[in-house]
């Protein structure tokens, strides 16, 4: 991908691939519909207007229906306001 800067206060996320796995161990593949619309991206650069407060490498929660969504060289990116962001996972 060549260098994608974001303008504003816009965060270029990678989508990380989350697998869960239930009580029994029946592993869920990270496209199944889910209870709870919510995943988590690793911020990957960030826009001149954004605070302090998130960092490049961090990985955030942001919800299932924000952003929008960019596939580059079989990686999957999403442009997101910071305001979209829902917090950092720790």
């Amino acid at each position: 991908m060549k260098k994608l800067k974001p303008l504003g206060n816009r965060v270029l996320l990678e989508r990380e691939a989350v697998e869960e796995t239930t009580k029994s161990g029946l592993v869920i593949p990270a496209g199944s519909s889910r209870d709870t619309p919510i995943r988590c991206a690793k911020i990957v650069a960030k826009g001149p207007e954004c605070t302090d407060a998130i960092k490049v490498g961090q990985t955030v929660v942001i919800s299932e229906f924000v952003g929008q969504e960019l596939d580059e060289e079989g990686t999957d990116f999403i442009v997101v306001r910071e305001t979209e962001l829902i917090g950092i996972a720790s």
